[in-house]
Protein backbone atom coordinates (compact mmCIF):
# COMPACT_ATOMS: atom_id res chain seq x y z
CA UNK A 1 0.00 0.00 0.00
CA UNK A 2 3.01 2.49 0.45
CA UNK A 3 4.01 1.73 -2.77
CA UNK A 4 0.92 2.76 -4.38
CA UNK A 5 0.35 5.38 -2.36
CA UNK A 6 3.99 7.12 -3.39
CA UNK A 7 3.91 5.75 -6.94
CA UNK A 8 -0.02 7.79 -7.26
CA UNK A 9 1.67 11.00 -5.71
CA UNK A 10 4.59 10.09 -7.69
CA UNK A 11 2.70 9.93 -11.44
CA UNK A 12 0.23 13.24 -9.90
CA UNK A 13 3.33 15.59 -10.00
CA UNK A 14 5.23 13.67 -12.90
CA UNK A 15 2.10 14.50 -15.07
CA UNK A 16 1.13 17.99 -13.36
CA UNK A 17 4.11 19.88 -13.24
CA UNK A 18 4.97 19.08 -16.98
CA UNK A 19 1.21 20.68 -17.57
CA UNK A 20 2.07 23.58 -15.53
CA UNK A 21 5.75 24.24 -17.24
CA UNK A 22 3.85 23.26 -21.14
CA UNK A 23 1.23 25.94 -20.47
CA UNK A 24 3.70 28.60 -18.92
CA UNK A 25 5.94 27.92 -22.04
CA UNK A 26 3.27 28.02 -24.22
CA UNK A 27 1.69 31.18 -23.26
CA UNK A 28 5.41 32.71 -24.05
CA UNK A 29 5.36 30.73 -27.64
CA UNK A 30 8.00 28.00 -26.34
CA UNK A 31 8.16 24.48 -26.01
CA UNK A 32 8.92 21.86 -22.88
CA UNK A 33 12.47 20.90 -22.77
CA UNK A 34 13.25 17.57 -23.72
CA UNK A 35 15.42 17.33 -20.28
CA UNK A 36 12.79 17.59 -18.15
CA UNK A 37 10.66 15.00 -19.06
CA UNK A 38 14.00 12.40 -19.38
CA UNK A 39 14.37 13.76 -15.31
CA UNK A 40 11.05 12.48 -14.77
CA UNK A 41 11.31 9.64 -16.50
CA UNK A 42 14.40 8.55 -14.80
CA UNK A 43 13.26 9.73 -11.03
CA UNK A 44 9.78 7.16 -11.68
CA UNK A 45 12.68 4.46 -12.64
CA UNK A 46 14.73 5.30 -9.22
CA UNK A 47 11.26 5.05 -7.30
CA UNK A 48 10.48 2.00 -8.91
CA UNK A 49 14.05 0.10 -8.40
CA UNK A 50 13.95 1.35 -5.16
CA UNK A 51 10.45 -0.17 -4.22
CA UNK A 52 11.77 -3.18 -5.68
CA UNK A 53 14.46 -3.96 -2.84
CA UNK A 54 14.37 -5.10 0.04
CA UNK A 55 16.72 -6.05 2.83
CA UNK A 56 15.61 -8.71 5.20
CA UNK A 57 17.48 -9.08 8.44
CA UNK A 58 19.50 -11.85 10.17
CA UNK A 59 16.90 -13.78 12.35
CA UNK A 60 13.85 -12.89 10.17
CA UNK A 61 11.94 -14.12 7.07
CA UNK A 62 9.64 -12.28 5.31
CA UNK A 63 6.32 -12.92 4.26
CA UNK A 64 4.56 -11.65 0.69
CA UNK A 65 1.44 -10.23 0.60
CA UNK A 66 -0.23 -9.53 -3.19
CA UNK A 67 -3.53 -7.57 -2.28
CA UNK A 68 -4.75 -9.92 0.10
CA UNK A 69 -3.19 -13.16 -1.34
CA UNK A 70 -0.19 -14.62 1.12
CA UNK A 71 2.48 -15.83 -1.71
CA UNK A 72 3.60 -19.47 -1.21
CA UNK A 73 6.90 -18.51 -0.75
CA UNK A 74 9.21 -16.43 1.73
CA UNK A 75 12.47 -14.18 1.21
CA UNK A 76 15.09 -15.19 3.47
CA UNK A 77 18.04 -12.69 4.97
CA UNK A 78 19.95 -10.53 2.61
CA UNK A 79 18.91 -8.39 -0.28
CA UNK A 80 15.77 -9.31 -2.10
CA UNK A 81 14.39 -7.89 -5.71
CA UNK A 82 10.51 -8.53 -5.35
CA UNK A 83 7.39 -7.25 -7.09
CA UNK A 84 6.89 -3.23 -5.62
CA UNK A 85 3.91 -4.18 -5.36
CA UNK A 86 4.02 -6.70 -2.98
CA UNK A 87 3.89 -5.67 0.75
CA UNK A 88 6.03 -8.05 3.30
CA UNK A 89 5.78 -9.31 6.78
CA UNK A 90 8.30 -10.26 9.10
CA UNK A 91 8.41 -13.65 11.13
CA UNK A 92 10.98 -14.50 13.43
CA UNK A 93 12.93 -17.84 12.54
CA UNK A 94 14.95 -17.67 15.27
CA UNK A 95 15.00 -20.20 18.86
CA UNK A 96 12.32 -18.77 20.62
CA UNK A 97 11.01 -20.21 23.90
CA UNK A 98 7.44 -20.27 25.87
CA UNK A 99 7.68 -20.49 29.90
CA UNK A 100 5.34 -21.72 31.66
CA UNK A 101 4.08 -22.21 35.31
CA UNK A 102 2.01 -24.07 37.46
CA UNK A 103 -0.15 -22.15 40.23
CA UNK A 104 -0.15 -25.25 42.17
CA UNK A 105 -3.91 -26.30 40.45
CA UNK A 106 -5.07 -23.05 40.39
CA UNK A 107 -4.44 -21.12 37.04
CA UNK A 108 -4.19 -17.49 38.17
CA UNK A 109 -2.69 -15.75 34.55
CA UNK A 110 -2.01 -16.54 31.38
CA UNK A 111 1.73 -17.98 32.19
CA UNK A 112 0.09 -20.65 34.70
CA UNK A 113 -0.72 -23.74 33.98
CA UNK A 114 -2.70 -26.31 36.14
CA UNK A 115 -0.83 -29.80 36.44
CA UNK A 116 -1.96 -33.00 38.68
CA UNK A 117 -0.06 -35.99 39.07
CA UNK A 118 -1.26 -39.04 39.00
CA UNK A 119 -2.02 -39.68 42.56
CA UNK A 120 -4.11 -36.28 42.13
CA UNK A 121 -1.50 -33.98 43.52
CA UNK A 122 -1.93 -30.56 42.26
CA UNK A 123 2.29 -29.77 41.31
CA UNK A 124 3.65 -26.79 40.87
CA UNK A 125 5.85 -27.00 37.74
CA UNK A 126 7.91 -24.56 36.14
CA UNK A 127 8.72 -25.31 32.45
CA UNK A 128 10.20 -23.61 29.49
CA UNK A 129 9.44 -24.89 25.75
CA UNK A 130 11.84 -24.38 22.87
CA UNK A 131 10.79 -24.00 19.43
CA UNK A 132 12.34 -22.82 16.14
CA UNK A 133 10.15 -21.79 12.85
CA UNK A 134 10.74 -23.56 9.61
CA UNK A 135 11.35 -20.52 7.34
CA UNK A 136 9.73 -22.97 4.48
CA UNK A 137 6.46 -22.78 6.09
CA UNK A 138 6.92 -19.17 7.68
CA UNK A 139 4.15 -18.28 5.02
CA UNK A 140 1.52 -20.91 5.79
CA UNK A 141 1.68 -20.01 9.59
CA UNK A 142 1.04 -16.71 8.55
CA UNK A 143 -1.95 -17.33 6.11
CA UNK A 144 -3.15 -19.92 8.34
CA UNK A 145 -2.57 -18.36 11.85
CA UNK A 146 -1.14 -14.95 12.00
CA UNK A 147 2.12 -13.18 12.63
CA UNK A 148 4.33 -14.00 16.10
CA UNK A 149 2.68 -12.88 18.32
CA UNK A 150 -0.69 -14.32 16.71
CA UNK A 151 0.55 -17.79 16.25
CA UNK A 152 2.17 -18.11 19.55
CA UNK A 153 -1.11 -17.10 21.37
CA UNK A 154 -2.91 -19.37 19.41
CA UNK A 155 -0.90 -22.60 18.83
CA UNK A 156 2.54 -22.46 21.15
CA UNK A 157 0.98 -21.32 24.35
CA UNK A 158 -1.97 -24.15 24.08
CA UNK A 159 0.45 -26.47 23.01
CA UNK A 160 2.35 -26.09 25.71
CA UNK A 161 -0.10 -26.31 28.47
CA UNK A 162 -1.95 -29.26 26.63
CA UNK A 163 1.37 -31.34 26.81
CA UNK A 164 2.45 -29.69 30.25
CA UNK A 165 -1.41 -31.24 31.81
CA UNK A 166 -0.96 -34.61 29.94
CA UNK A 167 2.83 -35.26 30.79
CA UNK A 168 2.28 -34.73 34.72
CA UNK A 169 -0.96 -36.78 34.84
CA UNK A 170 1.48 -39.93 33.86
CA UNK A 171 3.69 -39.29 36.89
CA UNK A 172 3.45 -39.70 40.77
CA UNK A 173 4.45 -36.65 42.68
CA UNK A 174 7.71 -38.52 43.72
CA UNK A 175 8.16 -39.92 40.24
CA UNK A 176 8.32 -36.13 38.92
CA UNK A 177 10.13 -34.91 41.60
CA UNK A 178 12.82 -37.66 41.83
CA UNK A 179 13.59 -40.74 40.19
CA UNK A 180 11.64 -39.91 36.70
CA UNK A 181 12.26 -36.23 36.45
CA UNK A 182 14.18 -37.10 32.74
CA UNK A 183 11.46 -39.14 31.53
CA UNK A 184 8.82 -36.71 32.68
CA UNK A 185 10.82 -33.63 30.71
CA UNK A 186 10.96 -36.10 27.61
CA UNK A 187 7.51 -36.75 27.49
CA UNK A 188 6.45 -33.26 27.47
CA UNK A 189 8.95 -32.28 24.72
CA UNK A 190 7.32 -35.36 22.70
CA UNK A 191 3.49 -34.04 23.52
CA UNK A 192 4.51 -30.65 22.70
CA UNK A 193 5.14 -31.89 19.44
CA UNK A 194 2.29 -33.50 19.37
CA UNK A 195 -0.06 -30.78 19.97
CA UNK A 196 1.36 -29.20 17.47
CA UNK A 197 1.51 -31.77 14.91
CA UNK A 198 -2.36 -31.83 15.77
CA UNK A 199 -3.18 -28.71 15.50
CA UNK A 200 -1.92 -27.91 11.87
CA UNK A 201 -3.23 -30.95 10.86
CA UNK A 202 -6.77 -29.83 11.63
CA UNK A 203 -6.37 -26.70 9.48
CA UNK A 204 -5.64 -28.24 7.13
CA UNK A 205 -1.73 -29.33 6.48
CA UNK A 206 -0.80 -32.69 5.50
CA UNK A 207 0.87 -34.35 8.85
CA UNK A 208 4.66 -34.70 6.49
CA UNK A 209 4.50 -31.09 6.18
CA UNK A 210 3.24 -30.52 9.76
CA UNK A 211 5.79 -32.17 11.16
CA UNK A 212 8.20 -29.98 9.67
CA UNK A 213 7.01 -26.28 10.53
CA UNK A 214 8.69 -26.64 13.72
CA UNK A 215 11.23 -28.06 15.49
CA UNK A 216 11.40 -28.73 18.86
CA UNK A 217 14.16 -28.76 21.29
CA UNK A 218 14.36 -30.33 24.23
CA UNK A 219 12.28 -28.72 27.39
CA UNK A 220 14.08 -27.28 30.34
CA UNK A 221 12.06 -28.65 33.43
CA UNK A 222 13.45 -26.38 36.51
CA UNK A 223 11.46 -27.06 39.07
CA UNK A 224 8.92 -29.43 40.18
CA UNK A 225 7.00 -29.38 43.18
CA UNK A 226 3.77 -30.92 45.27
CA UNK A 227 1.70 -28.01 47.05
CA UNK A 228 3.08 -26.76 50.49
CA UNK A 229 1.31 -28.81 52.34
CA UNK A 230 2.98 -31.85 50.79
CA UNK A 231 6.26 -30.80 51.51
CA UNK A 232 5.71 -29.97 54.94
CA UNK A 233 4.24 -33.16 55.45
CA UNK A 234 7.57 -34.91 53.96
CA UNK A 235 9.67 -33.01 55.92
CA UNK A 236 7.66 -33.90 58.95
CA UNK A 237 8.09 -37.84 58.01
CA UNK A 238 11.93 -37.52 57.36
CA UNK A 239 12.95 -35.42 60.37
CA UNK A 240 10.30 -38.65 62.44
CA UNK A 241 12.50 -40.99 60.59
CA UNK A 242 15.59 -39.45 61.62
CA UNK A 243 14.58 -39.06 65.34
CA UNK A 244 13.44 -43.08 64.88
CA UNK A 245 17.07 -44.17 63.94
CA UNK A 246 19.01 -42.07 66.43
CA UNK A 247 16.59 -43.67 69.61
CA UNK A 248 17.27 -47.02 67.99
CA UNK A 249 21.05 -46.30 68.06
CA UNK A 250 20.55 -45.01 71.60
CA UNK A 251 18.69 -48.11 72.72
CA UNK A 252 21.39 -50.28 71.10
CA UNK A 253 23.48 -48.49 73.00
CA UNK A 254 22.13 -48.67 76.42
CA UNK A 255 20.94 -52.51 76.19
CA UNK A 256 25.02 -52.66 74.90
CA UNK A 257 26.06 -51.06 77.80
CA UNK A 258 23.27 -53.19 80.06
CA UNK A 259 24.35 -56.51 78.60
CA UNK A 260 28.11 -55.75 80.03
CA UNK A 261 26.81 -54.69 83.12
CA UNK A 262 25.81 -57.88 83.80
CA UNK A 263 28.52 -60.07 82.25
CA UNK A 264 30.37 -58.49 84.54
CA UNK A 265 28.12 -58.71 87.63
CA UNK A 266 27.94 -62.74 87.06
CA UNK A 267 32.15 -62.25 86.65
CA UNK A 268 32.15 -61.03 89.91
CA UNK A 269 29.88 -63.18 91.49
CA UNK A 270 31.65 -66.13 89.90
CA UNK A 271 34.86 -64.78 91.58
CA UNK A 272 33.39 -64.70 95.07
CA UNK A 273 31.76 -68.10 94.60
CA UNK A 274 35.26 -69.06 94.01
CA UNK A 275 36.79 -67.47 97.15
CA UNK A 276 37.86 -69.61 99.70
CA UNK A 277 35.37 -69.90 102.55
CA UNK A 278 38.17 -67.69 105.21
CA UNK A 279 38.70 -64.27 102.88
CA UNK A 280 38.92 -62.11 105.33
CA UNK A 281 36.72 -58.56 104.76
CA UNK A 282 39.65 -56.56 103.42
CA UNK A 283 40.90 -59.02 101.69
CA UNK A 284 37.49 -58.78 99.46
CA UNK A 285 37.65 -54.54 99.56
CA UNK A 286 41.12 -54.90 97.83
CA UNK A 287 39.59 -57.55 95.35
CA UNK A 288 37.23 -55.12 94.11
CA UNK A 289 39.13 -52.02 94.21
CA UNK A 290 41.45 -53.56 91.58
CA UNK A 291 38.71 -54.67 89.75
CA UNK A 292 37.34 -51.00 89.97
CA UNK A 293 40.94 -49.88 89.02
CA UNK A 294 40.90 -52.21 85.89
CA UNK A 295 37.79 -51.07 84.81
CA UNK A 296 38.87 -47.65 84.77
CA UNK A 297 42.55 -47.89 83.05
CA UNK A 298 40.75 -49.59 80.39
CA UNK A 299 37.97 -46.91 79.54
CA UNK A 300 41.06 -44.77 79.12
CA UNK A 301 43.55 -46.63 77.30
CA UNK A 302 40.24 -47.23 74.91
CA UNK A 303 40.49 -43.11 75.19
CA UNK A 304 43.84 -42.58 74.36
CA UNK A 305 43.50 -44.91 71.70
CA UNK A 306 40.94 -43.17 70.09
CA UNK A 307 42.51 -39.99 70.22
CA UNK A 308 40.18 -38.11 72.50
CA UNK A 309 43.48 -38.34 75.52
CA UNK A 310 46.64 -37.63 74.16
CA UNK A 311 48.16 -38.14 77.17
CA UNK A 312 47.14 -39.97 80.93
CA UNK A 313 48.82 -40.41 84.14
CA UNK A 314 48.28 -43.82 85.65
CA UNK A 315 47.84 -43.70 89.21
CA UNK A 316 48.65 -46.10 92.17
CA UNK A 317 51.38 -46.78 94.68
CA UNK A 318 53.69 -43.86 95.49
CA UNK A 319 55.03 -43.81 91.67
CA UNK A 320 52.54 -42.46 89.43
CA UNK A 321 53.13 -43.08 85.46
CA UNK A 322 52.48 -41.00 82.49
CA UNK A 323 51.59 -42.65 79.61
CA UNK A 324 52.17 -40.77 76.43
CA UNK A 325 50.47 -43.16 73.38
CA UNK A 326 53.19 -43.58 70.01
CA UNK A 327 51.94 -41.92 66.66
Amino acid sequence: MGFLFGLTVFVAIFFLIPVIVRGITENNGAKVPTAINISYGALLAAFIFYNSLIIVPPGETYVGVWFGTVQEQTYSQGMEFVNPMLSFHPMDVRQRDAEFKSASGQAVSESDVTAVSSNNLPMTIDVTYLYTLNQKYAWWVYRNIGDDTSYYQNLIVRAAKTATRNATAEFTDEQAMTSKRVELSDKMAKDFESALVQNMEQRGLSKADAEQVFTVLPVMLSKVLPPEAVITAISNKAAALQDLERQKTLTSIAQEVANRRAQEGSGVNKLFAELPKDVKPEQIAIVLRALAEKTRSDAELKAVESGKVTSMIISGGNNPVAVVPTQ
